[in-house]
């Protein structure tokens, strides 16, 4: 799991998209990517999804979060990998949502394939990384839309909850 400071991206009050489609089934909010919210228990994402694939499962051996499982799981048919936190004895909730698919677009227009030029063209964008940038965001630091840099170009786009207290909350409504 990548660091706090670049998982930290999500905690944006705009709009929410539970499960279902819709109009908005490709728009990427501060909080979704498409059909799948933060938050959301996974039993709520199968039932519109369907199972999906796991690739990777980890327990957190130390802080805050010590003896949680985040199990890492990609549904093919939306292109989106949901990372679950699972609390020893709780059920599993979206604690990071990503994508490296074109299909999904921001509020303002960012994508994956977008360059660091265009995210920077857009409102609300903000580029960093030393020595080369690494991560661009819309909104504030840690609370907004997260662009995933690689060679100048957007390679995925990730949500994630604020920190360990978000994740506490999700999971006592889990």
């Amino acid at each position: 799991m990548r660091s706090w400071a670049v998982a930290a991206l999500a905690a944006g009050g705009l709009m929410l998209t539970g499960c279902g489609g819709g109009s908005d089934a490709h728009l990427v909010t501060a909080n979704s990517i498409g059909p799948v919210r933060l938050g959301e228990p996974r039993s709520l994402v199968e039932a519109d999804l369907g199972p999906g694939t796991t690739v990777r499962r980890q327990v957190q051996p130390f802080g805050q979060l010590a003896g949680w499982t985040f199990t890492t799981v990609h549904y093919p048919r939306t292109r989106l990998s949901v990372v679950y936190g699972i609390k020893p004895g709780g059920a599993p909730f979206a604690a990071v949502l990503t994508t490296g698919s074109r299909t999904y677009v921001s509020g303002d227009g960012g994508r994956v394939g977008d360059s660091v030029q265009q995210l920077r063209g857009l409102f609300g964008f903000h580029c960093f990384g030393s020595p080369a940038i690494d991560l661009c965001f819309q909104g504030r630091l840690f609370h907004g839309v997260g662009f995933v840099i690689n060679h100048d170009r957007a390679t995925a786009i990730e949500l994630a909850a604020s920190g360990p207290d978000q994740i506490a909350v999700w999971a006592a409504d889990a």
